[in-house]
C-alpha cells in the first residue's frame, strides 16, 4: 500500500525528465534481493518475490494512470518534484524495508489459509484507493492466495 501510495511522489520527477515508467533491470535486482532477505526472515522467498513484484506492478499501474491524465491535460512540469535518485528512491527503499519487516512479523497470519479473509478485510481501507483502485487490487492480490 505504501509503495502504491507513493506513486505520485516518484512519478513527478519522471514526468519532469521524460523518464520511462519502468526500469526492468533495477526491478529484477530489487525483487531478488528482497526475496532473499525475506527468506532469511522466515517468509518463503518465492512468495516474497511474487508479493514485491505485485507492489512494483501496482505502482507502475498507478504511475501510468497519472501519466495518462497529465498527458491528456497537457500538464507542465512539477516545480517541487523531488529528485529521483537522491530523494525518491531512498524514501522508497525505507518504505520497502518497513514493508519487508511487516511481512515477516505478520507471516504467521498471512500464511494461514483460515485467516485470508481477515487479511483481505484488513487491507480494504487503504488510502491508495483514492489514487488507483486497480493498482490497490494488484498490490493486495498476493495476500489472497
Amino acid at each position: 500500500a505504501t509503495l502504491v501510495g507513493s506513486a505520485t511522489y516518484g512519478s513527478q520527477g519522471k514526468w519532469n525528465h521524460h523518464l520511462p515508467g519502468e526500469d526492468l533491470p533495477r526491478e529484477a535486482q530489487v525483487i531478488a534481493a528482497l526475496g532473499h532477505r525475506a527468506g532469511d526472515m522466515g517468509v518463503p522467498q518465492p512468495w516474497a518475490e511474487a508479493f514485491f513484484r505485485a507492489q512494483i506492478d501496482a505502482s507502475k499501474t498507478a504511475q501510468n494512470e497519472l501519466f495518462e491524465g497529465w498527458d491528456v491535460f497537457r500538464r507542465g512540469q512539477f516545480p517541487e518534484a523531488p529528485d529521483l535518485v537522491t530523494v525518491t528512491r531512498p524514501k522508497l527503499d525505507r518504505l520497502t524495508q518497513q514493508l519487508l519487516h511487516a511481512l515477516a512479523d505478520n507471516w504467521p497470519v498471512l500464511s494461514d489459509p483460515k485467516r485470508r479473509d481477515d487479511v483481505l478485510r484488513a487491507m480494504r481501507p487503504m488510502q491508495a484507493e483514492e489514487l488507483s483502485t486497480r493498482a490497490v487490487a494488484e498490490a493486495i492480490a498476493p495476500l489472497g492466495r
